[in-house]
Order: structure tokens, then sequence, then C-alpha cells
């Protein structure tokens, strides 16, 4: 019956309310000394990312590519400032044939062009460095996207 009773009994410990801001106090100096870490790391994975321009690709897209700063199997990809601010991107022009590359979305109009990374994965692609033509091969098909400008 002693037992049972130890085994119910709340232990209650004092602890002074000093400690208990002192303990605040040191998790949030480590809190912050953390959230700077992770944040200056990948603000360092950015800044040695490959430039994708002008990087030669061949590589196997396994999943949707999105962005500006993106990982192709593993290798950190990301579009330089000049590249951003030149207004230009890969994009395909359908034939209209039928012949078009696969794209994320289930309505399509194969009237515009479609951009490279509104690909539907998984496809091979292949671009020289600092070239302006990419090769997708998507379903054993060839298509080329050409380095364009957006115009409105």
């Amino acid at each position: 019956m002693e037992i049972e009773r130890i085994r119910t009994e709340k232990i209650k410990i004092p602890v002074p309310k000093k400690y208990i801001y002192g303990y605040l106090a040191l998790m949030a100096v480590v809190g912050i000394i953390f959230i700077t870490y992770f944040q200056q790391k990948d603000e360092t994975r950015l800044s040695i990312a490959l430039d994708f321009y002008n990087t030669a690709v061949h590589e196997n897209i396994k999943e949707y590519v999105k962005g500006s700063a993106f990982k192709l199997n593993g290798k950190d990809f990301k579009y330089s400032d000049d590249f951003i601010n030149s207004g230009k991107s890969f994009l395909y022009f359908p034939d209209h044939k039928g012949e078009s590359p696969k794209v994320n979305y289930d309505s399509f109009d194969t009237s515009y062009p479609i951009d490279w990374n509104e690909l539907k994965a998984p496809y091979l692609m292949i671009k020289p460095a600092a070239s302006d033509t990419m090769v997708i091969i998507q379903d054993g098909k060839r298509f080329l996207f050409k380095r364009v400008k957006y115009s409105d």
C-alpha cells in the first residue's frame, strides 16, 4: 500500500524563479545562434551554386524544377542576376503537330511557348555551357528549347 501511494504522489521540486529566467535567456541565445548558423549556411550554399546558364548540364531530371535556385540530382544551380534581369529563358515553341513535351498542368494551349521549368519529370536535359539552345528528351522524343527574351 505504501508503494502505491509513493507512485501516485506527484513530487514537487521547488525551482527558484531566477533559474527559470536564466534558462529562458540561455535558450533564446542558443536559438538565435542556431537560426543565424543555418541562414548563413543557406546563403553559402547559394553563393557556391553553379550558374545555370554558364554550366554544361547533362542530367536525368527526376522531379519538378521550380524557382531561380534549384537542385538537379544533388547539384545546386541558380540563375545569375544577369540572366534573370535579361528577361530571357529557354522556351519551346510547339509546332501544332501534336508533338509537344508534357507539362505540369492539365490544360495547355499549343499556341503558347513552353518554359523548360514547366515540364513534367522525368526527362533528360542536355545543355552546353553558355549555349542558347537546350535539348530535352522526354518519352523518347527530342525537343529543342531556345533561349529567347520574354515579350509582352
